[in-house]
């Protein structure tokens, strides 16, 4: 990833560079306490001169929560750490983007502890994040024409800010022409509050 990094950086040093997680991207927690990562190698962010121009970036799927508690503290131990200057283990303070989570378009998931406590912890925090995803179905998709993708919100917030110019009538959650939303008021009692939030 360093070279990758250090590849992109030369061919345009004003491009942020995103270091993904481990796991399946679902935790990166030795990068903020400069932890021992094998063979005693270590990242140190200061080691890197674009280190203004580095990000970490983080997926959960932790839907099945039962409690908020739980589930700030898992991503403040799996890198959200890396936000807070004031903690004395974090050597690398860095921005964090969540930038893969989402939940099924139903009043349900909507209302579940997963979904009302990313719409509070995420601003709280100043980070950054998308959601899984634009699409409300595939073309194709493990053979099968027109499958549906039960996670159809939208991939980033910029999406929404080039689609759309308020919070409140924000994109996402498409059906399968991908001309309308999937469930406006899902959208609007979820992510639409998120961006709100974000924003403010």
């Amino acid at each position: 990833m360093v070279l990758a990094a250090n590849t992109v950086n030369a061919a345009n040093p004003n491009l942020l560079i995103f270091f993904a997680g481990l796991d399946s991207d679902i935790t990166i927690y030795p990068i903020p306490t400069g932890s021992n990562l094998g063979d005693g190698v270590k990242f140190i962010k200061s080691d890197f001169a674009y280190a203004d121009k580095l990000v970490l970036e983080l997926h959960n799927y932790m839907s099945s929560t039962f409690s908020c508690d739980v589930l700030e503290l898992y991503l403040y131990k799996s890198g959200f750490n890396a936000l807070n200057a004031d903690d004395s283990a974090v050597v690398n303070v860095m921005p964090v983007v969540m930038t893969e989570f989402g939940y099924a378009q139903d009043q349900s998931d909507v209302d579940s502890i997963y979904a009302t406590c990313l719409k509070s912890y995420l601003p709280s925090q100043q980070a950054g994040w998308m959601v899984w995803t634009v699409a409300g179905s595939y073309y194709i998709r493990s053979g099968v024409q027109d499958s549906d993708e039960t996670y159809g919100e939208y991939r980033s917030i910029m999406i929404l800010l080039v689609m759309k110019s308020s919070a409140n009538c924000g994109s996402g959650i498409l059906n399968h022409q991908w001309s309308d939303y999937r469930n406006e008021t899902i959208f609007e009692q979820g992510v639409a509050q998120l961006i709100a939030a974000s924003l403010s």
